[in-house]
């Protein structure tokens, strides 16, 4: 290390002034680098944004955000990265002098990771021979000079996509640490790319998939705007057509020529502009004109060719030649004759020119126009008739052809965006109207049109409307003025009057752009759609004069719509004629059921059908054999029967389900009696009056038996749901989770059988109910199969065993798996039927959800559980069973006949709509408003109303109507009470199918309310006791580890797992005892239990209670149990308190909580052995003085004395000897903790002043026992703060740095030769057994030499032998030291020194003898180098150790401070002596490097210093030579650490502040660890200075 003796003069002469660095706290800078980290991920998921859409992003911005996101996420200097295209690998970066690869050719690191797939990872790749080899290297750049940098380390790494399929290929660069020092890749690199490339994978495959798409988009649109390009050219072919024949008519009726006709004409034409003239002796003179006004006289001369000529058309082509406006392309004229008369009808077009087929428009024109009154302004109907030619009106009484349409257009609307409801307004332009009708069986909803709603709004400004919007105030929507409604003209652009309807959308989010683009699209299909309807019917009256009623805009409201839609004024509406047929036929249905003891009579008019396909198949069958026909098991229900009799041609009479299976003999009464009851006159008052009562008992008692099925069932798929939720709370693995899948998908779709299959390596496992199998059916199998070949979901209308079935395949990069769901139950659980779009969308998603966890089921990360369980809990928690609310709605509708019911929950003073019929046209939510309504009186006195006409009540808010487009004609109200007589909920039925509501239907309401009451009461119930148990498992289950329930008997009800293993008792034999019976052996607990019995007012808690277990079993006579073989007791906390303590309605008992208290036992006493391990921990070097062995041997005596007394005098002998100071006087500590004074004085005392005598016996530590080294990982190599202290296995770190940069291969050293010369080394370093100057010390040199040559960048300043040079340097270069300095050496005239001149005696020795050792064969590691790389090679390494002569550091740092500044235009190595002088400053940096180790590390190197400077004092003072005055009385810790903190200060700082100028910033950390130690240095002085006053 070189003579001190001359720094510390040449330090006390020259004073340096301090370069103050400003250091932060460990908690400052990382806060600081929290706050980095965080914007750094800001900025990061700010760019991911930008690539994450297809639609903004381009491949450059991927290819940006990629290499930025791999600098970040790596802490890489650069990154490349490659696409694979056409067999080459293109390069993204415009930087590389190779822009593509060829991957055949392997001449790149890149190709030979695309040819193999296989990562590669190098350190150091200047120094191998592997990445040497390639022809083309890839360069990495410094982002501040843009010039090429030496790579310290590279990854160079495949890319996947999701498929596993190779994309690309990433090489990164010189990788940093936290600290910004040079680091390595590793595996955890390798993860992370692989992670970003998949991710990166799917951006680009979606970009890919977006372009395709875009494209086909694009296309797509092209081919919809072709089509409707092909369809409107169709209909204004048609239209014209329809016009000529409108004129036709007017003219066979002589109307007069008016204006209004001529514009019909320009319209038929397409032309922009029409001139009538007549000819008034040659001259022509203009009788009127429509449209935009023309300079026609230009044209004057052709108009009187025209008149010479009599030609009765002349097309002028091309106008321009005439002087006319550009924009007017051409005209014709056409000529009209009528007895003397002539007239001529000028026609212009702006936007192309007049075709042959319009020339042949204009003569039929000039034929039909010769047909009408030629006497100019006459006073008739033309101009009304004319004017309806060009309004759009489709009367309501076509509606038949609508509705379809009507239900097409909505049920193709809600797939397109998520709505609640879509009306259809047609416009009737002539009575200024708009009309609406929802379904057949509805009436017409007549709308004025007026400004202040908003369908007269949307109307009159043809502009789209959407609310919630406040600068508009409608008064037809007031309940909705806050909710999302989007108005929306239909028009079509080929009208006078374009918009020809209306269209009413309400949702229950916000209206997106995407949603109002497909909107308007879509409108623009169903513009063209409405506009054939009307031209197929415009015949039946665009001739006739309407008589529909006009309304003046001015004169409509809200009570107007109302007037407008009230029913006749007649109070008894005459029935008409099919409306008592189908009275007649529900009667002969009603019949039918009692007589016959079936579910179900069903009669069919005309071509009616039922809602089954199966049924609809049959009924055909049967009609085509006009015969009856008989199924005994139907195909999608085996226990359902079919009996289907044709009565004539038109009526079909269908029985469902006999509760018998019937045989011939008993079919033929049957069809008798359906011929005779429709043979039969109508029955008398008395007779249909008991035969509705019988009807309407048997209705009733059907509906019961089914709502108390309903209830069950619902009540059972909510315990499922609960019980779901409760189990997550706990963690959960997969198949569990699974398990649970199974439950939720059955109680949201309602199915009866739900299974999931996953693919395995070899087979298949299916999960079905509670158990998995392994063994599928070939059905299951090819079902799988089935559904794998193109990721489609599947559905099956039929099976034989449990109706209709759905297959949904798991897909998670490939299919893995499906899901089958069968044996669907409709709402009211009665018959199986089809899975619904809405099924298949849930199950769509739940399949994407599940995908994931099932495909890494063996093995999951917890954040795929993690969220796969929160997915489930929450479909759990939105599940709300709504069967039982339909099976009421439904048997409403059954009973009273019926169209819709609706049902609502009384809150406060308002209705909150539960369930309805108007298929989600209403969100349920829906509040009315009780007062002023017509609910005020049901609800107020508690008894079902009527009202047969509800818009001649002044209470109807018709708002429904207007949002559904369904007429409300009369209405049932029926009030249901709960067991206090308070109103809480109430039935709406609306528009009774056969007439109107009466008092036969109050009388069936208050006979069947009964019934919902109680059911709802039940039902609520038992909702409350479900919520009850859960909330009391919840209660329990996080406060305790068993919960034990026993009820008032004493016998166990409920345990939240197994007690076996407590109690060593089965659940299945402790339910059916008392707990008396086997707590026997637990008696403090059983007392306890029968205090609180006792006392229900008293709770008991205990701590470290022991509870035994054991085997139990039954005594011979007896039923009780004795225990016998009892294990080990468990330590439990428990609590004993009365059940009604925690829930105090519904249940009561005791209530046993345990908490396990053995693993928090375990927990401490492991904690324990922790401190004691943490105290024993001591300085890792080896040392025992006399003292210490006084010490130990008293602890032995006093382990074997069993006299108290004599303990504990023994105990306090040793802590006086521990105390220290034996010899120095006892100082009084008043502020000062005294165990914090021992803490300091410690390590000082270790050298105390009474054994400087004695030297410490170092017990020396085996470095290495064998040749046969173990690579060391680099994540343990390179790391700063290595303790050389507790390194055993020397060797191997010695052998991993140098493999680390190559060189044990590349220069061909035999790890035999390398073990035999580190030996030789270790031998000569450590015979003299110095403190500090040993072998431990130059392992510790070579390993920072190692650090600073791979971490920062000076590892790029040196060439591969350079690199093996210094670190063997470094490792020789304190060998065979005397454990003194130079200036010793010199001053006693040592054999070292006369050898060696006095000129760097102990430097020029250490290099002697390193390559002393080197000479014996069996050592000699450079034996296969050629003799000038051996010169150079011995060159670098002398010139290295002569550099850690302490005499040498300031010349060093002033040539090193001198070339840091001139690097940025000369770099390193391109100046003369660069590597000398750098190979000096880093082993001259290294050997002084234990100052910036963390301080424990520090403190021990210096403490080991300072007592081999106390040595070199002694041996001076004994020989009388020249005492170094800084190695006096090191003893004194004032003196102590006044001399370090000046070396430190003076010496240690200028030093790794050059180093940092060099090599920053990846040295950050050694001068932040620096100025750490200088100040605890500072802040022991004090403590020392404050304790001797």
């Amino acid at each position: 290390m070189g003579d001190y003796t001359e720094f510390r003069r040449n330090a006390t002469k020259r004073r340096y002034t301090e370069i103050h660095h400003v250091t932060r706290g460990d908690t400052d800078h990382m806060d600081k680098s929290s706050q980095t980290d965080l914007t750094v991920s800001a900025n990061l998921f700010e760019e991911l944004s930008k690539i994450i859409d297809p639609e903004t992003s381009s491949l450059d911005s991927i290819y940006s955000v990629t290499i930025k996101l791999l600098k970040t996420c790596t802490s890489s200097s650069w990154v490349e990265f490659a696409l694979i295209e056409d067999s080459k690998l293109k390069i993204c970066s415009a930087t590389q002098q190779h822009q593509f690869l060829d991957i055949d050719s392997n001449s790149s690191l890149m190709a030979y990771v695309a040819t193999h797939e296989e990562p590669v990872l190098l350190t150091n790749p200047h120094t191998s021979s592997f990445y040497t080899k390639f022809p083309i290297q890839l360069q990495a750049f410094s982002l501040l000079t843009a010039a090429p940098v030496r790579p310290s380390s590279i990854a160079c790494i495949p890319l996947y996509d999701n498929c596993s399929k190779l994309y690309g290929i990433v090489q990164l660069f010189n990788k940093l640490d936290r600290n910004c020092s040079q680091s390595f890749f590793s595996q955890e690199d390798i993860f992370i790319v692989s992670s970003i490339g998949k991710f990166i994978g799917t951006i680009l495959n979606t970009r890919r998939s977006f372009s395709r798409l875009e494209h086909r988009h694009d296309q797509a649109l092209k081919i919809i705007d072709y089509s409707k390009s092909l369809f409107h050219v169709s209909n204004n072919f048609k239209r014209k057509n329809k016009l000529l024949d409108g004129l036709l008519n007017l003219a066979e009726q002589s109307q007069s020529l008016s204006k209004e006709v001529i514009e019909i004409v320009a319209d038929i034409m397409e032309a922009s502009s029409a001139v009538l003239i007549k000819n008034v002796e040659k001259e022509a003179e203009v009788v009127f004109g429509v449209g935009k006004m023309v300079d026609w006289e230009k044209i004057a001369g052709e108009i009187q060719i025209a008149m010479y000529s009599k030609r009765v058309l002349t097309n002028l082509r091309d106008l321009f030649h005439f002087g006319m406006n550009a924009k007017v392309k051409s005209c014709v004229i056409i000529w009209i004759q009528q007895e003397n008369k002539e007239l001529y009808l000028l026609l212009f077009r702006d936007s192309k020119e007049f075709e042959v087929i319009d020339e042949d428009y204009g003569y039929r024109i000039s034929d039909i126009l010769r047909g009408f009154d030629w006497n100019i302004g006459a006073e008739n109907n033309s101009k009304m008739k004319a004017e309806n030619l060009l309004s759009f009106e489709i009367p309501d009484g076509e509606s038949y052809n609508l509705i379809p349409i009507f239900q097409e257009f909505k049920e193709k609307f809600s797939l397109i965006s998520d709505i609640n409801s879509c009306s259809v307004y047609i416009v009737n332009q002539r009575a200024q109207t708009l009309w609406t009708k929802n379904t057949h069986s509805s009436e017409s909803l007549i709308y004025p049109i007026t400004k202040e709603s908003i369908l007269g709004y949307t109307y009159l400004n043809k502009t789209t409307v959407m609310l919630p919007d406040s600068t508009k105030n409608f008064t037809d929507i007031k309940h909705y003025k806050e909710k999302y409604i989007i108005c929306l003209p239909v028009i079509e652009k080929k009208l006078k009057y374009p918009v020809i309807a209306i269209v009413l959308i309400s949702k229950s989010s916000a209206f997106t752009d995407l949603d109002q683009w497909a909107m308007h699209k879509f409108i623009d299909t169903f513009a063209s759609v409405l506009y054939v309807q009307y031209l197929e019917i415009v015949e039946k009256f665009s001739y006739k004069h309407s008589t529909s009623m006009m309304i003046q805009p001015s004169l409509a409201s809200k009570n107007l719509f109302k007037q407008m839609n009230k029913s006749p004024t007649s109070s008894s509406r005459v029935i008409p004629m099919e409306d008592k047929k189908l009275a007649k036929h529900s009667l002969i249905e009603g019949t039918l059921e009692v007589i016959l003891k079936c579910d179900e009579v069903k009669i069919l008019l005309n071509e009616a059908k039922t809602d089954s396909e199966e049924i609809n198949s049959y009924i055909k069958v049967a009609k085509q054999n006009d015969k009856y026909l008989y199924i005994p098991n139907m195909k999608t229900d085996e226990n359902v029967s079919l009996l289907i009799y044709p009565i004539d041609n038109s009526t079909i009479v269908y029985f469902r389900n006999f509760s018998t299976k019937l045989s011939r003999l008993e079919i033929e009464p049957i069809l008798t009696l359906a011929q005779l009851l429709f043979e039969l006159k109508p029955p008398q008052p008395m007779q249909e009056k008991i035969i509705e009562q019988i009807k309407l008992e048997s209705i009733l008692s059907k509906w019961i038996s089914q709502l108390i099925y309903v209830s069950n069932m619902t009540m059972r798929k909510l315990f499922i749901c609960k019980s779901v939720i409760y189990k997550l709370a706990s963690k959960n693995d997969m198949i569990n989770l699974t398990y649970m899948s199974l439950d939720i998908l059955s109680a949201i779709t309602n199915a009866s059988d739900v299974c999931i299959i996953i693919r395995e390596d070899i087979g298949y496992m299916k999960f079905h109910g509670k158990s998995v199998v392994e063994d599928l059916e070939d059905e299951e199998v090819e079902l799988f199969e089935e559904c794998t070949e193109n990721y489609e979901i599947k559905k099956y209308s039929s099976n034989n065993t449990h109706g209709n079935m759905i297959v949904v395949p798991i897909v998670y990069s490939e299919c893995i798996g499906i899901m089958i769901l069968s044996g669907k139950k409709d709402e009211t659980n009665r018959e199986f039927t089809v899975f619904t779009n809405k099924d298949e969308i849930f199950l769509r998603e739940f399949s994407k959800r599940i995908a994931q966890p099932l495909s890494e089921y063996k093995s999951p990360f917890d954040i795929t559980l993690q969220s796969f369980s929160l997915y489930l809990r929450h479909l759990a928690i939105r599940y709300s069973p709504q069967t039982l609310l339909i099976s009421i709605r439904k048997a409403s509708q059954v009973i009273f006949n019926c169209d819709k019911v609706n049902l609502f929950l009384l809150n406060q003073d308002n209705l909150v709509l539960l369930t309805h019929s108007f298929d989600d046209q209403i969100s349920e939510g829906f509040t009315v408003k009780i007062e002023d309504s017509i609910f005020e009186n049901p609800v107020k006195y508690g008894q079902p109303e009527f009202i047969n006409d509800v818009y001649r009540n002044s209470n109807y808010d018709p708002e429904i109507d207007i949002i559904t487009a369904y007429k409300t004609n009369t209405v049932l109200m029926i009030p249901l009470r709960d067991s206090s007589g308070k109103v809480f909920c109430l039935i709406q039925c609306i528009n009774k199918r056969t007439g109107k509501f009466d008092e036969k239907d109050i009388e069936s309401a208050q006979k069947i309310s009964e019934v919902f009451e109680r059911v709802l009461e039940n039902w609520e119930l038992v909702k409350k006791n479900i919520d009850e148990i859960f909330r009391l498992k919840g209660i329990t289950n996080s406060i305790a580890s068993f919960i034990l329930v026993f009820n008032q008997e004493g016998r166990l009800s409920y345990t939240n797992q197994p007690i076996e293993g407590v109690f060593g008792i089965s659940e299945s034999q402790v339910h059916k005892l008392h707990f008396s019976e086997w707590l026997n052996i637990n008696k403090d607990l059983k007392e306890d239990i029968e205090n609180v019995y006792t006392n229900p007012t008293l709770k008991i808690r205990r701590t470290s209670q022991k509870i035994k277990s054991g085997q139990f079993r039954k005594r011979a006579s007896l039923t009780s149990l004795m225990f016998e073989d009892a294990k080990k007791p468990n330590i439990f906390n428990y609590r004993v308190v009365q059940l009604q303590d925690i829930s105090n309605e519904l249940f009561s008992g005791v209530v046993v909580i345990l908490e396990d208290n053995s693993a928090l036992e375990a927990l401490h006493q492991e904690f324990k052995e922790v401190q004691d391990q943490l105290r024993a921990i001591t300085s890792p070097i080896s040392a025992e003085t006399g003292l210490q062995k006084c010490i130990r041997e008293l602890n032995f005596i006093s382990d074997q004395v069993k006299n108290s007394d004599v303990k504990e005098q023994i105990f306090e002998v040793i802590e006086r000897l521990k105390a220290g100071g034996l010899k120095k006087p006892k100082f009084l500590l008043n502020d000062v903790d005294k165990q914090e004074f021992e803490t300091v004085n410690s390590i000082f005392y270790q050298a105390s002043q009474e054994n400087l005598g004695e030297k410490p016996v170092l017990i020396p530590r085996l470095s290495f026992v064998n040749d046969n080294a173990e690579i060391i990982p680099l994540s343990i190599l390179r790391d700063w703060n290595l303790n050389a202290f507790t390194v055993d296995n020397k060797y191997d770190y010695i052998y991993s740095m140098l493999c680390d940069f190559n060189a044990i291969e590349q220069y061909n050293i035999k790890g035999s030769t390398l073990f035999n010369f580190i030996s030789n080394v270790q031998k000569e370093c450590d015979k003299r057994k110095n403190p500090f100057h040993n072998f431990t010390h130059c392992f510790s040199v070579m390993h920072s030499t190692y650090m600073l040559l791979s971490s920062t960048s000076a590892g790029s300043f040196f060439s591969g032998l350079n690199i093996l040079g210094l670190l063997i340097a470094a490792v020789c270069h304190d060998v065979d030291h005397t454990g003194r300095t130079n200036m010793f050496e010199v001053s006693s005239k040592s054999k070292l020194a006369i050898m060696y001149n006095d000129k760097s005696v102990l430097e020029q020795h250490h290099a002697a003898v390193a390559f002393e050792i080197m000479t014996q064969e069996d050592a000699n590691i450079f034996q296969h180098l050629a003799r000038e790389t051996y010169r150079d090679l011995r060159k670098i390494i002398i010139t290295a150790i002569m550099g850690t002569d302490m005499s040498k550091h300031y010349s060093i740092l002033t040539n090193i401070n001198a070339r840091a500044k001139d690097m940025v235009n000369s770099p390193i190595g391109t100046v003369a002596k660069d590597t000398e002088r750098v190979a000096q400053f880093i082993l001259h940096a290294a050997d002084l490097a234990h100052p910036t180790k963390m301080y424990r590390t520090y403190e021990m190197w210096s403490m080991l210093v300072c007592q081999e400077f106390s040595d070199q004092n002694l041996e001076e003072t004994a020989k009388g030579l020249p005492i170094t005055e800084f190695m006096k009385d090191l003893q004194n810790p004032k003196v102590y650490y006044a001399n370090e903190i000046g070396f430190l200060n003076y010496v240690v700082r200028p030093l790794w502040d050059c180093a940092n100028n060099l090599l920053k910033p990846h040295i950050y950390i050694l001068v932040e660890n620096l100025e750490r130690n200088i100040d605890e240095m500072k802040k022991k002085l004090e403590e020392w200075k404050k304790v001797e006053g």
